[in-house]
């Protein structure tokens, strides 16, 4: 699932210090320009660590520079891979359902070192807009073409083969239905 991550999110994660600078550039480019459609993100999974787990998700400049001062900083206490933990374990995916492992078990009733490749390409592609991206949402298509891509992806950076790319796309993917994984008694546990 990191791999599936990274691929879709950051696939620099491992040669940058914290902040992208191009891929800064290229939202801030887009985000002031393009004045129709879904704004586009610059962060690198530090900073999403750092966005979901210390900093407001308010849109400023100012909290923009702090992520970014926190993302290098974490990036010098913490190796990639501790950073990757943090970030697959607080990644959010729609309602309360937060963290890779929970969304396995809710989505496919298996642990996340379980899953399939095909499966781990659909758990990376949700977070990016959980509420949108629902699994049993109305836009399941748009989810379905988001992991193809996340597979392609994973396939391009070498994390699988041409053998394992071509399984995983031909693979049907069955996810839970929102009534077999709701909470009982909701209002107990929360």
């Amino acid at each position: 699932i990191g791999q599936a991550a990274i691929s879709i999110e950051d696939d620099q994660f491992y040669s940058h210090h914290g902040f992208r600078v191009k891929s800064l550039i290229r939202a801030v480019w887009s985000n002031v320009f393009k004045k129709d459609g879904p704004t586009q993100g610059g962060s690198t999974i530090t900073q999403q660590v750092v966005k979901n787990t210390l900093l407001t998700k308010d849109r400023t400049l100012s909290r923009k520079i702090k992520e970014m001062i926190i993302a290098i900083r974490l990036e010098q206490k913490l190796t990639k891979d501790e950073l990757l933990e943090i970030y697959l374990n607080e990644a959010p995916y729609s309602g309360n359902v937060y963290g890779v492992e929970e969304a396995s078990i809710v989505y496919f009733k298996k642990h996340a070192k379980d899953v399939t490749i095909a499966e781990a390409a659909y758990l990376a592609s949700i977070p990016q807009a959980p509420t949108h991206y629902d699994p049993n949402g109305p836009n399941k298509s748009e989810l379905d073409g988001r992991a193809d891509y996340v597979l392609k992806r994973m396939h391009e950076f070498g994390y699988i083969n041409y053998d394992e790319y071509q399984t995983a796309l031909n693979e049907e993917v069955v996810f839970v239905s929102k009534a077999q994984s709701a909470i009982k008694a909701p209002h107990f546990v929360f």
